[in-house]
This record gives structure tokens, C-alpha cells and sequence, in this order.
């Protein structure tokens, strides 16, 4: 029987500021949803990299098998790929189990492939060597009134024998302000992510019925908005 703790993880990224919360009562937020992560076997906790010591000697004071993610240059992804690799390799050094990295979008959108492709290479690299799990990330808060992210997973075929995933981010010609899709052939609304195989989205200005219609039909997609 599936175990949906397995699946589980309790994050807290809020800094001080944000949460109106001094120092201490932070880190006593982030010891909080840890014990809570502990105590119902979730599979990991997820915290910034400030907090990763001290929640990497709580889990081995239980000697629990919960995993330490967080998340490095969160939550813009704008430094350089020296600065993301110093960060990351404090993190592992404190105990990180997983390192969520946050691309530079910005760059994405300028058109700076090479500094996508420099950074992807240059700190994937190092989490592997490692043998941390290592993820890309890309804050949809980041993303404009006309803008779309999402990703497809394009199947296997003669020429390219392994399922590639393709990330993307689509920008209109003028923001829209409702998302609609559908998922094998039925309608879906008032959804801020529709994921799945034969989907489709489709955003609408205002009152109007829309200008634009994205779809995939292979094994996976998921949109963001």
C-alpha cells in the first residue's frame, strides 16, 4: 500500500522580515515543522540554507531518515554561478541532502542561454558529485501577466532513444487575466497548474474569448501561471 508520508515534505522559506518574526522565533518555526516532519515520517523537510545545520543536527539527534532540502540563490536565481556554487557547497557541507536551485529567469528571458547552460552544468555537477539530489526550479511568482511556464516530456523515438524533458516559458503579445485548459478531453477552470498527457491551456483577456491555445499531446505536460 502507497505511504503518503513517503510523498510528503514541510517547507518554511519565509526570512524574518517577511514573516514579521524575529530571529529566534524563526528558527524556532523551522525546529517546529521539523519535529512535526519527524514525527510523521514525511520524506523531507525544506528550509533555507541559514537553517540547515541546525536542522541537520536535530535529525540526527532522532536519528530519523527524513531528508534536508533548501533551496539556493531563492528566490530570484539572479547571482552569479560562483556565487550559486559557494552557497551550495555550504549547504552540503552543513548536511543538505538536497539542493533546489533557482534558475536565473531573468537571464532566460534575455536571451543569455549560455549563462543558463553555465549554471545548469557548472552546479548540477557539483550536487551530483556529491550524491545530493539536485532540482531546477523557477519562482512562477517571478513571472509576468503574460507569461506561461511549463515543461513537456517529448517521448523516446528511433533518432532519440530516451524521454527528453524541454522547459519552457511563453510569452503573449498583451497580459491576460483567466486560465482555462482542458485534460483528456475535459474542461478545467479556476486551476493555476493543469499537468498530464493530451492537455491543453488556453488564457483569455478580460472579457474577450481568448487569443491564444497551447496543447501537448505526448506523454506529459505541466503549465504554470
Amino acid at each position: 500500500m502507497m505511504k503518503l508520508a513517503d510523498y510528503l515534505d514541510s517547507t518554511y522559506l519565509k526570512t524574518p522580515k517577511q514573516s514579521g518574526l524575529s530571529d529566534s522565533q524563526t528558527l524556532e518555526k523551522v525546529h517546529q515543522l521539523t519535529r512535526e516532519a519527524i514525527a510523521n515520517d514525511f520524506y523531507a523537510v525544506m528550509i533555507r540554507p541559514d537553517y540547515v545545520r541546525s536542522v541537520k543536527m536535530m535529525i540526527d539527534e532522532f536519528k530519523s531518515s527524513v531528508k534536508l532540502g533548501t533551496v539556493i540563490d531563492f528566490p530570484e536565481g539572479r547571482n552569479s554561478v560562483s556565487e550559486k556554487l559557494a552557497e551550495a557547497q555550504r549547504a552540503i557541507a552543513d548536511g543538505a541532502d538536497e539542493l533546489d536551485f533557482v534558475i536565473d529567469y531573468n537571464a532566460f528571458k534575455s536571451g543569455n542561454l549560455e549563462k543558463i547552460k553555465e549554471e545548469i552544468e557548472s552546479c548540477t555537477r557539483l550536487g551530483l558529485n556529491f550524491d545530493k539530489t539536485v532540482k531546477w526550479i523557477i519562482e512562477t511568482a517571478a513571472l509576468s501577466d503574460d507569461e506561461i511556464a511549463g515543461y513537456a516530456i517529448m517521448a523516446p523515438t528511433i533518432r532519440r532513444p530516451k524521454a527528453v524533458t524541454v522547459y519552457f516559458v511563453a510569452r503573449f503579445d498583451r497580459p491576460f487575466h483567466a486560465f482555462a485548459g482542458w485534460k483528456e478531453g475535459q474542461l478545467i477552470s479556476g486551476n493555476d497548474v493543469i499537468e498530464g498527457a493530451a492537455t491543453g491551456v488556453k488564457p483569455r483577456e478580460g472579457g474577450s474569448r481568448g487569443r491564444g491555445v497551447l496543447t501537448c499531446t505526448d506523454r506529459c505536460c505541466r503549465w504554470l501561471v
